[in-house]
C-alpha cells in the first residue's frame, strides 16, 4: 500500500506540472491571440486550436489531481448515514469498484479512439506538425492515473473494512 501511495504522489506531483504549464500555455496563448487580433488586426489562425486542445489535457489530468486531492466531485450522501466504519468502508469500496470498472473502460475505449485517429493520420487544419491522435491520448492517461488514485482509496477502504478504523485519506505533504 505504501508504495502504490508513493507512486502516486510522485505521479500526481508530475500531473500538476503538466497542469500548470498546460494552463500558462493556455493564457499566454490566449493573450496573445486578443492583442493580436485587437490591437495588431492580425488574428493568429493556430491559437484557438491549441489553446483547446491544451484545454483538453488540463481536464484530463486535473481530474486525476482532484480526486488525489480528495476535492472531486463526491455525493456522500448516503455513505454517511452508516456511523458503523466497516459498513461505510464496505459501501466507500463498492463505490471505489464502480469507479474503478467505469475508469479503465474509459481508458481502453480512449486509447482504442486515439490509436484509430493516430493510424488515420489526421493531422490538425492549422497545426500540420500536429497530429490530433495526439490530443486524444490524453483520455487513457488521465483516466489511467485517476484509476491508479482510486485503487489507492479501495485500499485504504479495504484496510478499513477488515480492522474496523476509520483511514483518513492521504495527505500529499504527509507520504
Amino acid at each position: 500500500m505504501k508504495l502504490l501511495e508513493v507512486f502516486n504522489t510522485k505521479m500526481n506531483t508530475i500531473m500538476c506540472g503538466v497542469m500548470f504549464v498546460t494552463f500558462t500555455l493556455m493564457v499566454i496563448i490566449t493573450f496573445f491571440q486578443v492583442i493580436f487580433r485587437y490591437l495588431l488586426e492580425y488574428p493568429l489562425a493556430w491559437s484557438e486550436e491549441v489553446a483547446r486542445y491544451l484545454f483538453v489535457w488540463a481536464t484530463y489530468t486535473g481530474a486525476s489531481i482532484a480526486f488525489y486531492e480528495g476535492k472531486h466531485i463526491n455525493v456522500t450522501l448516503f455513505t454517511d448515514t452508516f456511523k458503523n466504519a466497516r459498513v461505510r468502508a464496505g459501501m466507500s469500496l463498492v463505490a471505489d469498484a464502480a469507479s474503478l470498472w467505469f475508469l479503465i473502460l474509459f481508458a481502453y475505449k480512449g486509447f482504442l479512439l486515439s490509436n484509430r485517429i493516430l493510424n488515420l493520420g489526421q493531422i490538425s487544419s492549422s497545426l500540420p506538425w500536429l497530429y490530433v491522435g495526439v490530443v486524444y491520448v490524453a483520455i487513457p492517461i488521465g483516466c489511467l492515473f485517476m484509476a491508479l488514485n482510486v485503487l489507492a482509496h479501495a485500499v485504504r477502504h479495504f484496510h478499513s473494512l477488515t480492522t474496523g478504523e476509520g483511514i483518513q485519506t492521504a495527505n500529499p505533504d504527509e507520504i
